[in-house]
């Protein structure tokens, strides 16, 4: 994060100049004798850590004061009388800031619900401060919170728990999730389309997700394990099995000459399914055709028609005159290769076609009718046992239902991507390197927080998502004449 301007200024004062001679005489006294360069170091980030802390403390201390001390306050048009004092600890980067305040009760309305003005004017967010809410939220996307913990004290910070930060990591993603609707629309729309773009290309995957799910009662689990030798003590949870759910994932990416120049990311678990997705990708989609009509628009995929039949209907509906489709070369390839391998050919003859087929794809849309015809002749001419007719037969069919979205050449003259890398790579960003790492299980709700925040920042939009929603959490509050 740069330096606030603010903190620039002072740094060359003479104030600060006395703070930091301050500062350098409590390292020494601290340090006594030792000159050990490392614990120097140490001991200086622990005082300066601390000192935050307490002007951090003292800071809210005086807000709950000074709110406190009223009979009323105003918040939102609505007034609330002072209810009961406590005492609140919210987490920091800096360690817990202790501050006794009052909770105020909504006037009017019998038992009505209660507010903490000190939060609402301070912005605390999910009960933490503003800078390890944030921290909180970027890690949880990149990181489980226990090595994130571990970062924390490394940097000789003062963590909470891993728990606390944990259940931190989700209330955010689920506030997050929940103010996509309203937050992402206005960071959309802040981002303009680079002069050097050509096209707009997009896709839609789906990739395998370890889920935690209760087991139906009386059902066997579906792994196998040891079996006791021991009377099991305490009584077992609910039992669970670890089952494999299909995750979605999107990517909108802006395309130069010299390829992608970024890339819009998006997931969603298998129970909030692939709508939701789709839906934020055409926003994209939208935005960028607004402002540059002239960008060759692609959706680039492999052959599962599920997706299909969630991508073109969001591609019509933005009613577009010229799009195109297109099967991911990368599995067209592969599937040439499988049919070579069941021709009756030498090694030599079948390194020739699979090259030469390559080369006319790149130059000439009408190079798959050409293969079409090869792989015809060579599955009618006889000489190959049933199972690889069959198989070849199979290709066949993958190719008459998709070779209309086999037109690479075309593709490659508008700027178009013709594998879907963006979208697999996606896939693999977003979730594989995060989510499916050994051991890893997730429930619906973790999962969805997580992919929430991770395609936010690995789509480089949340600093500037998260200053409009943490700017929900700061409210005016004044207090009542």
């Amino acid at each position: 994060m740069s330096r606030l301007p603010e903190v620039e200024r002072i740094t060359n004062s003479a104030a600060f100049g006395t703070l930091v001679q301050s500062l350098a005489t409590l390292v020494s006294e601290a340090m006594g004798s030792d000159t050990d360069f490392a614990k120097t170091e140490a001991v200086g980030l622990q005082l300066a850590e601390e000192a935050v802390r307490q002007v951090l403390e003292r800071d809210m201390r005086a807000r709950a004061e000074r709110l406190d001390s009223a009979e009323k306050i105003h918040v939102e048009g609505k007034i609330y009388r002072r209810h009961e004092s406590g005492l609140g600890k919210y987490p920091s980067l800096t360690g817990v800031l202790e501050v006794v305040r009052h909770t105020f009760r909504l006037v009017g309305v019998h038992n009505g619900p209660t507010i903490v003005p000190l939060e609402l004017e301070a912005g605390i967010v999910e009960g933490a401060t503003p800078a390890l809410a944030y921290n909180v939220a970027l890690a949880y996307g990149k990181d489980d919170m226990r090595s994130h913990g571990e970062d924390l004290e490394a940097a000789h910070r003062t963590p909470p728990s891993r728990t606390t930060l944990e259940n931190l990591a989700k209330r955010i993603g689920r506030e997050v999730k929940r103010k996509i609707p309203v937050i992402e629309p206005i960071v959309r729309a802040a981002e303009m389309v680079p002069a050097e773009a050509i096209a707009v290309s997009a896709g839609l995957d789906r990739t395998a997700t370890p889920m935690e799910e209760l087991r139906p009662e009386g059902q066997a689990p579906n792994t196998r394990r040891k079996k006791r030798t021991k009377p099991y003590v305490r009584k077992p949870p609910p039992p669970i099995d670890i089952n494999h759910r299909m995750s979605y994932v999107g990517s909108v990416s802006l395309v130069g000459l010299d390829g992608e120049i970024t890339t819009r990311k998006y997931a969603a678990t298998a129970n909030e399914g692939p709508d939701q997705v789709a839906a934020r990708m055409r926003a994209d989609l939208a935005a960028y055709l607004a402002q540059r009509p002239d960008l060759h628009l692609g959706i680039v995929q492999d052959g599962a028609p599920e997706m299909w039949n969630v991508m073109r209907p969001m591609i019509e509906s933005l009613q577009v005159k010229n799009w195109s489709e297109t099967i991911d070369r990368f599995h067209l390839d592969e599937r040439l290769a499988e049919a070579l391998n069941l021709l009756p050919l030498d090694d030599i003859t079948r390194a020739r076609f699979k090259k030469q087929w390559k080369i006319d794809l790149d130059e000439n849309d009408d190079a798959i009718e050409q293969i079409e015809h090869t792989l015809i002749t060579w599955a009618s001419s006889g000489g190959m046992s049933a199972a690889a007719a069959k198989k070849i037969d199979e290709h066949l069919t993958y190719i008459k239902n998709n070779k209309a979205r086999m037109r690479y050449a075309s593709m490659r003259a508008k700027g178009l991507p013709i594998g879907s890398g963006a979208t697999e790579g996606s896939c693999k960003s977003v979730v594989g390197r995060r989510c499916k790492r050994g051991g890893e299980h997730w429930k619906d709700d973790g999962l969805s927080s997580v992919l929430t925040l991770r395609a936010l920042h690995l789509s480089e939009r949340l600093p500037q998502f998260w200053t409009r929603f943490a700017a929900g959490y700061v409210h005016d509050v004044e207090v009542a004449s």
